[in-house]
């Protein structure tokens, strides 16, 4: 089933060229509702576009608040993904009110082109302040843009032209071509300047078609100007004529004109007849506007002042070379402002509202909290992950965009690398959120030009755990320094926001693990498994107590299987201390094991060990292996931290101290009553652990923040 979007343009249906076009373009993957004042014109139909009409009647305050009213109306009764707003008075009030406004985008095509400089200034103003209340906001230029000083962070939606292949015939006809509005645009200039080149070339097969109407008398006055220089034979004017219509227009025609008066309100508004022209292949005579200046060159046609002996000395520019034009390489010149490439764009970075932005300095998948994020949210979201490659074995998932950034050099020089990286990143897409584990100097990205603060979302999962209490207190202070900079926090547990001292408004989203369905068999083996890291975590005191275990159990076959690696020797240590204690045969070290393949070990398991030294540093820091084991229905033996008091009860471990003599001792006390253990209740006892019950929450965070 498709998307719906929603258009909501007072231009009247097929009547404004750019969103018609989104329209012909977008149906096959959008369900579309398009909204629009009825102006009572012809109605242009396209197949597969739902058109809603609201009558514009009445003084400009009530209809505005009809149609206003009309488009909630709307929006109640479907469930749109998408909602794309042209720019028209008091659109701010639809993101102001709707629930879910990070889907609503605002589109701008013009600022004020009044002549009246304050009358300009307050329209750009007042555009400028309601265009801050969308999220997401795109213009149709970047002169534009910054004239009008809207966000920062919007895109540059360009005008554009679909191609048009025309199998010209060389004659001594020059059929120029004028499409567009007659208002303001001081078309009786280019007649005149007409009139001036027929009068130096009075032998010239030349003929000047005019199409377009005006807000008043511009036809009947350009009809008068016609007749007073006698051009009657050369120039016709045709009113309006539909766009589906103007085919045969551009096939007959030679020579484009876009005449636009170089004004500071028109400079930097492009026009759509001049894509159409260099689309069809026909060279453009176009007056000196920034945005002409940037399309018009002399492979494609000519530029001129805004008067009429400018508009005669680019026409006899053209007619002499009028045989010398490319007509491909006309279209070539233009060809990222094809339709078809535009509205690409539009679909991949402006419609695609569900952008997420996931920044971790963890290799993707070795980071078991954020990988499950990536592939819970992945159908839901379209998710970019950033992380710095440590060359390890990579590890993808599909759906899932990642971005590596070498981690070489120093520590610095590392961190300026990733951060620059994380700001073109941003800079390309609009994100809906950016998630970011937190890092050292990870508060300088709120300060990025292409970053909404509002947007940007700090998860913590662990505070200090170096040993030495001056390093902790200053890494932790940091930290909480740096969280003030971020509007939305979450936090893997209670104890450690104390701990940390983070504001009160900080998210709690824990760890978790997947349920794991495997039978358990009882006999007298009993397979014991260890799955994390080994620094810092005094694994040999495992390995020690399962030593007495085995003293007082001679008879009892037991294997410990160790699954993880450190930061030093920790590996060749433990080696060594299995080899003095005789117990090559009991106990087996793995290595890292990727988590995919953890599962195969779970199976054998009859106990899991969360062995975790009772420290301040460690007392509020989750294990997932411990939520890993429980939802493998196996009991577990814990260290007695806070977090791990939390989760192991009765009925699905038991808790230690972190010694030897304890662990011995908990090994004993469980391996008594291995068989009363049911793996169902053990599940039952972490139920809300399940990963997808805490992506349940982050997904509502973001939902409800965003």
């Amino acid at each position: 089933m498709n998307k719906r979007l929603l258009f909501v343009n007072q231009s009247q249906f097929g009547y404004h060229i750019d969103f018609f076009k989104y329209c012909k373009y977008l149906k096959h993957d959008f369900d579309i509702t398009y909204i629009c004042w009825d102006y009572f014109k012809p109605r242009i139909e396209e197949e597969g576009i739902n058109v809603i009409y609201v009558p514009r009647v009445g003084t400009i305050i009530r209809r505005n608040f009809r149609f206003l009213i009309a488009t909630f109306r709307v929006l109640k009764s479907h469930d749109f993904q998408s909602i794309f707003v042209n720019y028209f008075r008091a659109c701010f009030v639809i993101p102001l009110f709707y629930n879910r406004r990070s889907w609503v985008h605002l589109h701008i095509v013009s600022g004020s082109v009044s002549r009246n400089k304050l009358s300009r200034l307050m329209y750009n103003s007042i555009l400028s302040l309601e265009s801050h209340f969308f999220y997401s906001v795109s213009v149709i230029s970047e002169g534009l843009k910054k004239l009008l000083k809207v966000t920062s962070f919007a895109y540059i939606l360009p005008l554009g032209a679909d191609p048009l292949i025309i199998d010209k015939k060389q004659d001594t006809e020059l059929n120029l071509l004028y499409i567009g509005t007659l208002s303001n645009r001081h078309i009786d200039d280019t007649i005149t300047g007409l009139g001036m080149f027929v009068s130096k070339h009075r032998d010239a097969n030349i003929r000047y078609i005019v199409i377009g109407d005006g807000w008043g008398n511009e036809l009947e006055d350009l009809s008068k100007k016609i007749k007073e220089l006698g051009l009657e034979n050369k120039v016709e004017l045709k009113g309006y004529i539909p766009h589906n219509d103007l085919g045969p227009y551009l096939e007959k025609a030679d020579v484009g004109i876009s005449y636009i008066p170089m004004t500071p309100y028109y400079e930097y508004q492009p026009a759509t007849k001049t894509f159409e022209y260099l689309m069809a292949g026909m060279p453009v005579i176009a007056t000196g506007t920034y945005e002409n200046r940037k399309v018009i060159n002399d492979i494609n046609g000519f530029v001129i002042n805004d008067d009429p002996e400018s508009f005669a000395s680019g026409l006899e520019h053209i007619y002499e070379r009028q045989n010398s034009y490319d007509a491909n390489k006309i279209r070539e010149s233009v060809a990222d402002y094809e339709w078809e490439a535009i509205i690409s764009r539009l679909k991949k970075d402006i419609l695609n509202f569900r952008k997420l932005l996931l920044v971790n300095q963890r290799q993707f998948g070795y980071h078991i909290n954020f990988y499950k994020y990536c592939k819970y949210l992945k159908d839901e979201y379209d998710i970019t992950y950033i992380c710095w490659d440590y060359g390890d074995k990579r590890i993808s998932e599909d759906g899932v965009d990642v971005i590596y950034v070498p981690r070489t050099g120093r520590l610095v020089k590392r961190n300026l690398r990733f951060l620059r990286a994380i700001a073109q990143v941003s800079r390309k897409n609009y994100f809906l959120c950016i998630m970011v584990n937190y890092f050292r100097g990870c508060s300088v990205i709120p300060f990025f030009r292409n970053v909404r603060k509002n947007r940007l979302h700090l998860n913590i999962v662990s505070g200090s755990v170096s040993r030495r209490p001056v390093f902790r207190g200053m890494y932790n202070s940091v930290l909480r320094f740096e969280s003030r900079f971020f509007t939305s926090i979450s936090v893997l547990s209670e104890g450690l926001k104390k701990l940390l001292r983070l504001r009160s408004d900080a998210v709690i989203l824990p760890l978790g693990a997947d349920p794991t369905f495997i039978n358990i068999t009882v006999d007298n083996e009993v397979n014991l498994i260890y799955i994390g890291t080994l620094t810092n975590r005094r694994i040999r005191d495992t390995i020690t107590g399962l030593g007495l275990f085995i003293q007082k159990n001679k008879d009892v076959d037991v294997h410990y299987d160790i699954l993880g690696d450190g930061w030093g020797n920790e590996r060749e240590e433990l080696t060594s201390l299995i080899l003095e204690s005789g117990l090559e045969n009991n106990v087996t070290m793995r290595g890292y094991v990727p988590h995919e393949e953890l599962k195969h070990y779970l199976g054998k398991a009859d106990v899991g060990i969360s062995y975790i030294p009772v420290t301040p540093y460690y007392e509020y820091q989750p294990a997932t292996k411990t939520f890993e084991y429980l939802m493998s229905g196996i009991p577990v033996i814990a260290t007695s931290t806070y977090e791990n008091r939390k989760v192991i009860k009765e009925g699905n471990g038991v808790i230690i101290k972190d010694n030897p003599e304890s662990f011995a001792e908990g090994l004993q006390r469980l391996y008594n009553n291995l068989s009363q253990y049911d793996p169902v209740a053990i599940r039952e006892s972490v139920a809300e652990y399940k990963w997808e019950n805490i992506v349940a929450r982050l997904r509502e965070c973001i939902d409800k923040r965003y």
